[in-house]
């Protein structure tokens, strides 16, 4: 027979288990699908990565990366507090902004790079190449991909990208996005 004790230590183990499950982002799972115990899928890899123009507005979240299928965009003008509660002017600062997980098909419990609480991505550094160039960027906003419903493999590889560093990549910010090779979080600051 069960006793109490035996039923609260098996409670607790799979307690246990769900938190450290939820310490990361969806997309963490699915960009290292060999951490999770619940199986991500594995992130595909193509050729090319979108790399957008952050939206004019603050939207307070954030997006993320491995190799995007859609063009990337730029992070218009508004200087601003974003996701990560920290001011910053897309015109002079590197500033990247990763998938908040809004609109996702299968939402986890941190949905995208940004979704959920704390804010596990914030302030992290990001590699971004382009044209044989690499430039590094803060993570300091969330941003939403604007088709709905959004595919994991999708939102995670996406990123937004403020002026100052999209223009450095050699987008044309009167089109609003452009394809990027790749980019990912720098080993100083891994993503999570």
């Amino acid at each position: 027979m069960f006793s109490f004790a035996h039923i609260l230590g098996a409670t607790s183990l799979a307690l246990l288990a769900f938190q450290a499950e939820a310490q990361h982002s969806d997309c963490y799972y699915w960009a290292h699908p060999q951490d999770t115990m619940f199986g991500a899928e594995l992130a595909s890899k193509t050729e090319g990565v979108t790399a957008h123009l952050m939206p004019d507005h603050i939207e307070k979240r954030l997006r993320r990366r491995l190799d995007p299928t859609k063009p990337t965009t730029y992070i218009p003008t508004a200087p601003g507090a974003g996701a990560c509660n920290v001011t910053y002017d897309t015109d002079n600062q590197d500033i990247g902004c990763l998938w908040t997980g809004e609109t996702a098909t299968q939402p986890g419990p941190n949905p995208g790079w940004m979704g959920g609480w704390p804010k596990l991505n914030c302030n992290k550094k990001l590699w971004v190449k382009n044209n044989g160039k690499t430039i590094y960027v803060t993570v300091l906003d969330g941003c939403k991909i604007l088709s709905d419903p959004v595919e994991k493999t999708a939102g995670c590889a996406e990123i937004y990208l403020s002026k100052k560093a999209f223009s450095a990549l050699g987008g044309d910010v009167t089109s609003g996005s452009m394809k990027i090779r790749n980019w990912d979080f720098d080993q100083s600051t891994p993503g999570q």
